[in-house]
C-alpha cells in the first residue's frame, strides 16, 4: 500500500472532525448571535437575510427598465428602450442600475449602512447588486457603498490601525472590481 493510500483515510478522518468542529462553532455563534431578519429583527432561518414580510415589501426593480438610467417601465416597451429622462437629458455615464426603489424596507436598510454603522448588511447588499447588475462588462462597487467604506474604514484606519480596510470588519474586498 502505498503512502498516500494509508493517508487517505487519516485524512478523512481528520476533515470529518474539522467539519464538526465548524459546525459546533457555527450553532454556539448562532445560540449567542441568533440569525436575525436585516429589516425588522425577526428570527430568520440564515445570516444576512430579510423574513417574508420584509422581502414582500422590497420593491425590486426587475425588466423592464430604462438601458440607462434603471429607471422601471409599468409595462414592456421592447428591448433597448429609454426613459424621456434619458433622452431628453443625457446623462456623463453610459448605465445607472438599481435594485430596488428607494423606499419602505430598502431605504431603511440603506440607511443602516450608510448612517448607523451596519457594515453587517454590505455583504447582503452587494450580493443584490451583483445580482441586478446584469452581468456588466465592467462591474464597479456601488458609490453608496464605496463612500459608506471610506467614511466607516477611513476614519477608523486613521485612529486605530486594528480597524484598517485589511482587517475587514465584514466587507468582503473582492466584491470591489472597478471605481470608474
Amino acid at each position: 500500500m502505498s503512502a498516500e493510500g494509508a493517508e487517505n483515510p487519516v485524512r478523512r478522518v481528520v476533515d470529518g472532525l474539522t467539519g464538526s468542529f465548524r459546525g459546533l462553532m457555527a450553532a454556539a455563534v448562532d445560540a449567542v448571535y441568533p440569525p436575525v431578519c436585516s429589516g425588522c429583527g425577526r428570527m430568520v432561518g440564515q445570516h444576512r437575510g430579510v423574513c417574508p414580510s420584509c422581502w414582500a415589501t422590497l420593491r425590486l426593480i426587475e425588466r423592464p427598465y430604462c438601458e440607462v438610467l434603471g429607471l422601471p417601465f409599468s409595462h414592456d416597451l421592447g428591448a433597448g428602450i429609454l426613459s424621456a429622462d434619458a433622452i431628453a437629458n443625457p446623462p456623463v455615464f453610459e448605465r445607472l442600475r438599481s435594485v430596488a426603489i428607494h423606499d419602505g424596507i430598502a431605504r431603511s436598510l440603506v440607511h443602516g449602512l450608510k448612517y448607523r454603522d451596519r457594515t453587517d448588511l454590505a455583504v447582503m447588499m452587494a450580493d443584490w447588486m451583483i445580482r441586478a447588475s446584469d452581468g456588466m462588462s465592467r462591474p464597479a462597487m456601488p458609490s453608496c457603498l464605496f463612500r459608506c467604506m471610506h467614511f466607516v474604514y477611513g476614519a477608523a484606519s486613521s485612529t486605530n490601525p486594528q480597524n484598517s480596510p485589511g482587517r475587514s470588519r465584514g466587507v468582503r474586498a473582492s466584491l470591489i472590481c472597478q471605481r470608474r
